[in-house]
């Protein structure tokens, strides 16, 4: 009978000493393993996952499925095993189906409207019920003046600056403050507020839906002088020091005169110092962040043959930079009916100087010369594939003409598909493989399905640029088409009244007055020997 309780404490010991050291060598045994594993190797990474749930390192097994989530986001075995279900063309977890059902119906619905029109020719993209939009974003505006009040006295308590130079607004997108009276301001975040719903309504993106919520759920802008920005950025690493780390702060002041005082930052934020461009900045920083931030998995460019991602400016960079600038041109130029902002550190005009830094260029005339070959070899006329290759402080006037006009291509004439292109952005995990999925028919798309099996990137490259040179083609054909007569007589050209009149700051001059003139330095006579 006394033997029974030494035999369970025995027994308990051995539980306690030989499993959890069995279990630490499991673990140990896992981590050499998975270092052996190549990245991007989806069987590889399968097999190590069932090892690892034999040996009930379920942690570990999970991690393993995370992985080839991450490298193939439809790998079916992967998201099963992390507990989810497919609605649509997305995995969910279990809890979410439902919800995702009903987005997915309602999504369906508007694509099936998009498909209607787009067969039908150019499509209406105004925007409706703009009216009672307005109407709402002021009562946002009106009932937040407390909190924008209070946020603004943190600022000015931070920098000590004067309060009366500063106005603060905060919306359920925008959270603006700026060097700018009021009413000025109230009218900078309708423009966010615009873009951001003329964006959502051309996507098919459902309106309630917050673009931002992993970032904070607002576009965050702050426009100050030169001498506060540093101050500036001291507040916002109060703020949001996860983001906006001291390190970060630093490499932001050092840039600030590079790229013209304006950092683009995810949480979306625009902060800038001597602003000029008030109503550009916030259209064209609205729609880079509204594109960033539903574009996240391709700009990770993975490459078939390695496994490893190519993107966020390592190796050849993402392929979206021409997206980026597109669209952010386009949401200017349709908020306010021209665009003097651009996320360029050093512009370059070589081309024809229709277009010159600060000033609204005539894209449709340039895109119609693109289009009918009217440039010589001189002008450096890009294909869309090389665009897409192109690096951000590489543009030139012409790119940025080409850039604006595909977007709107694709916005008046080829809605369904950009719609397409927007979801799948955000799915997969390479612009090449988004663009041909889109643009391409079945076959394309069983045939990408192969290169990704048998890891032939050089193939993936090979059919993105087939679809790029097609899609080319197809563009210049409608621009030749629609733009025509008013190239060829420019009194048809059609007016467009926009929805806003821009808010402009006047550049601030150095007065150097007329007596003060360059001395030209004389040059040293050399005494003959």
């Amino acid at each position: 009978m006394k033997i029974l309780p030494i035999a369970a404490a025995l027994t308990s010991i051995f539980l306690l000493t030989v499993l959890p050291a069995q279990s630490r060598a499991d673990e140990r045994d896992f981590e050499r393993r998975l270092a052996r594993v190549d990245k991007g190797d989806v069987d590889r990474l399968l097999e190590l996952a069932e090892w690892a749930k034999g040996k009930k390192l379920t942690a570990k097994a999970r991690l393993c499925f995370r992985k080839v989530v991450k490298l193939e986001p439809d790998n079916a075995d992967a998201n099963l095993a992390l507990g989810r279900v497919k609605v649509g063309d997305r995995w969910v977890p279990v809890a979410m189906a439902d919800k995702a059902r009903d987005r997915l119906k309602q999504r369906n619905a508007a694509n099936d409207k998009g498909d209607e029109a787009v067969t039908s020719g150019p499509i209406d993209i105004e925007l409706p019920g703009e009216a009672m939009a307005k109407a709402k974003v002021k009562g946002q505006l009106l009932a937040s003046r407390g909190p924008a009040e209070k946020l603004k006295q943190k600022f000015v308590d931070s920098a000590g600056v004067d309060a009366s130079t500063y106005s603060g607004a905060i919306t359920d997108h925008c959270q603006y403050f700026a060097m700018v009276n009021q009413k000025d301001l109230d009218t900078l975040v309708q423009i966010g507020e615009y873009t951001l719903r003329r964006l959502n309504w051309i996507a098919a993106i459902d309106p309630k839906r917050v673009p931002f919520r992993a970032d904070g759920g607002r576009h965050v802008c702050w426009f100050t002088d030169e001498e506060t920005y540093q101050d500036l950025l001291a507040f916002m690493h109060e703020q949001y020091p996860a983001q906006i780390t001291r390190d970060a702060a630093k490499r932001m002041l050092r840039m600030a005169d590079s790229v013209g005082g304006n950092m683009v930052q995810h949480p979306p934020m625009n902060l800038s110092k001597n602003p000029t461009a008030w109503s550009s900045t916030v259209a064209n920083g609205m729609a880079h962040h509204w594109l960033r931030v539903l574009s996240g998995n391709a700009r990770f460019e993975i490459n078939l043959r390695t496994g490893r991602a190519e993107g966020g400016d390592r190796g050849r960079g993402n392929l979206l930079t021409w997206l980026d600038e597109g669209l952010g041109i386009w949401a200017s130029r349709d908020a306010i009916g021209l665009n003097n902002i651009y996320f360029i550190a050093r512009q370059k005009y070589k081309n024809v100087g229709r277009a010159r830094k600060g000033e609204d260029a005539d894209y449709i005339a340039m895109v119609y010369d693109v289009a009918t070959n009217q440039y010589g070899k001189k002008a450096r006329v890009r294909s869309l594939w090389q665009l897409s290759r192109l690096g951000v402080n590489k543009f030139s006037d012409l790119d940025l003409a080409m850039s604006w006009s595909m977007i709107d291509y694709m916005f008046r004439v080829r809605t369904a598909e950009w719609r397409t292109l927007i979801k799948r952005l955000g799915i997969d995990p390479s612009f090449r493989i988004a663009w041909v999925a889109t643009f391409g028919t079945d076959a394309d798309r069983a045939q990408i399905k192969e290169l990704r099996k048998t890891k032939n990137d050089r193939g993936l490259e090979d059919l993105y640029r087939a679809h790029c040179d097609r899609f080319e083609a197809e563009w210049k054909v409608w621009v030749k088409k629609t733009f025509k007569e008013e190239y060829e007589d420019p009194t048809k050209k059609k007016i467009v009244e926009p929805p806003f009149v821009p808010i402009e700051k006047g550049k601030k001059t150095e007065d150097k007055g007329d007596d003060k003139k360059k001395k030209k330095k004389k040059r040293k006579k050399r005494r003959r020997r």
